[in-house]
């Protein structure tokens, strides 16, 4: 994007309300029952924060059942929910708490005028509170695209509609408020990345645009050329100074995203909502990177998996020391479960072959590895990560081998599948586990990408993981054209966090973790034309299946 066009606010906050509905009959006192905030920082171009509550309606209690079909969010979920005005203060603190209330730093984005024209004055009126200013201005970003795309949109314009004409599916649930703000999010997100020159502007709230470039100044300052721009966008009124400035860096003047266990940081990776639980296959959590302070440390790493669905993980052991971390990992935090309810962590048992030179001759190394799995056979799944690696060749070919035998032979003994991996060596890794498939072993093939060499994995009885390289645009195109057809009762998916971090994102990932995992799925859902639901049904069975795992 061209650097010159600043957007004229730091923030933008995309809201969708939901709210009672019924298709045989118009609803009296139509109330919100669902309000979400999606807030997307205009200088990274990134999503930096959410406020998400569901609300228990007061006039209409009772849903109809058109109105869960058409939103998803069923009786139980708002019997358990506040009331609006609950929620709306719990709302404006989240706004005020990093500075966030419009119009000083902000500024609303909506599909369509209905939510803060129509919606948010009816509730207003019927829970006796008066509608603040920050209300009052918003973006519609149907007429900013109108605007911004000429000829090129149907009149009638919904969200699908808009999501297609950007080249972006529809991710999660449409009518589902978070899932619908977090749509909208994805199209301004890929409008502020596009390079089109677009620029969100401050409206009013009767005319609400944003406008590209050739509409607005690039000099945020000069108010000849804003007011030449009045006939797109009329002007606004003089900003309300109603706005808390406590969480404003005073170096910058911009908000610290503040969290708490109602106002928290936001999870991207809830940006691929599903019911079905999604099983990480392999992620390196014993990784230094996880133990960063500044991230929450592996409990972080667990509550944000938690949050994206993620109910399984396998930690990948690749020494003996690394085996012996991943499995007192386990140990640790699956006995928080219950009170946590972080997913359950499974793991490997292995030498890759990165380390197979220091291993290969360590006295009795067979032994140990063998006693290390028994002596923990209620949370190791599999043996690896091992295999061959000679495109690095980190370790001699020849010890590869042997080290890639010794756990060939363990994976025989004890019965356990292999946590498999090959690079450049597909012939000889074929000759060393061919005479082991004879004899019942199986396995996954993990971090699959070379597209010549998976046909074969998969016509020896192996299952394949598929990491983000399917996502990545640059490496990862044949891959994913591959995906199409192969057969989903040998496919899974994993992370490999913190490597590999997908790049289908709307959002630059800068830490992999296994939260992540859905983007994986959405895009093996695209290339096969299913549904993300789909993907994590079929992908958690094959892989309980194989490891022979429950959560």
């Amino acid at each position: 994007m061209d650097p010159s066009l600043r957007q004229p606010k730091p923030y933008l906050l995309v809201l969708d309300f939901e709210a009672t509905c019924d298709d045989l009959q118009r609803i009296q006192n139509q109330e919100i029952i669902e309000l979400p905030i999606v807030v997307i920082d205009t200088t990274s171009r990134a999503i930096v924060a959410q406020f998400h509550e569901y609300v228990r309606p007061i006039a209409n209690p009772k849903l109809s059942k058109f109105c869960t079909e058409l939103t998803g969010i069923d009786q139980q979920t708002v019997d358990a929910a506040d009331t609006f005005p609950g929620v709306y203060q719990r709302m404006l603190k989240f706004l005020d708490t990093n500075g966030l209330r419009p119009p000083h730093n902000s500024l609303f984005v909506t599909c369509g005028d209905w939510d803060l024209k129509t919606m948010i004055v009816t509730q207003m009126k019927y829970s006796g509170i008066e509608v603040p200013d920050c209300f009052s201005q918003w973006s519609n970003l149907k007429f900013a695209m109108k605007e911004a795309m000429p000829g090129a949109l149907p009149n009638k314009l919904g969200m699908p509609d808009m999501l297609k004409a950007v080249g972006l599916p529809l991710v999660g649930r449409h009518h589902s408020g978070i899932d619908d703000s977090r749509n909208i999010a994805s199209i301004v997100l890929h409008l502020l990345h596009a390079g089109k020159g677009f620029v969100f502007d401050k409206p009013t709230g009767i005319q609400n645009a944003g406008a590209r470039s050739r509409d607005l100044p690039r000099d945020a300052n000069s108010s000849k050329e804003r007011k030449s721009a009045s006939s797109v966008l009329p002007a606004l009124s003089s900003p309300s100074t109603n706005v808390t400035r406590s969480a404003l860096s005073p170096q910058q003047g911009k908000p610290n995203m503040k969290g708490s266990s109602k106002f928290e940081p936001f999870v991207p990776a809830e940006l691929i909502p599903v019911k079905s639980m999604f099983v990480d296959i392999g992620t390196n959590l014993t990784h230094k990177s996880f133990t960063s302070a500044e991230h929450g440390g592996v409990e972080g790493v667990l509550e944000r998996a938690r949050k994206a669905n993620v109910g399984i993980l396998i930690i990948t052991g690749t020494s003996v020391k690394e085996s012996e971390h991943a499995i007192e990992l386990c140990r640790r935090y699956n006995g928080q479960r219950e009170a946590k309810g972080y997913p359950r962590l499974y793991s490997t048992v292995g030498v890759h072959p990165h380390d197979a030179d220091r291993h290969i001759n360590l006295p009795d190394i067979d032994k140990k590895l063998k006693k290390l799995i028994l002596d923990n056979s209620d949370v190791v799944c599999a043996v690896g990560e091992c295999g061959l690696d000679f495109d690095r060749n980190f370790s001699t070919p020849e010890n590869q081998e042997r080290m890639f035998s010794v756990q060939l032979k363990i994976a025989a003994e004890v019965r356990l599948p292999l946590f498999l991996h090959e690079r450049s060596a597909k012939d000889k890794f074929t000759q060393l586990v061919t005479p082991y498939i004879e004899k019942g072993v199986s396995g996954v093939v993990h971090c699959a990408t070379d597209v010549s060499a998976i046909p074969s994995y998969l016509s020896m009885g192996f299952y394949v993981g598929i990491t983000g390289w399917v996502c990545d645009e640059r490496r990862g195109v044949d891959l994913a054209d591959l995906v199409k057809t192969l057969p989903k009762h040998q496919l899974m998916i994993e992370t490999d966090a913190p490597f590999l971090a997908p790049r289908n994102a709307p959002f630059k990932i800068r830490n992999n973790e296994p939260q992540w995992l859905g983007f994986v799925a959405a895009k093996v859902a695209e290339m096969r034309g299913e549904t993300v639901e789909e993907v994590a049904g079929w992908s958690t069975t094959n892989a309980e299946e194989l490891f022979k795992i429950t959560k």
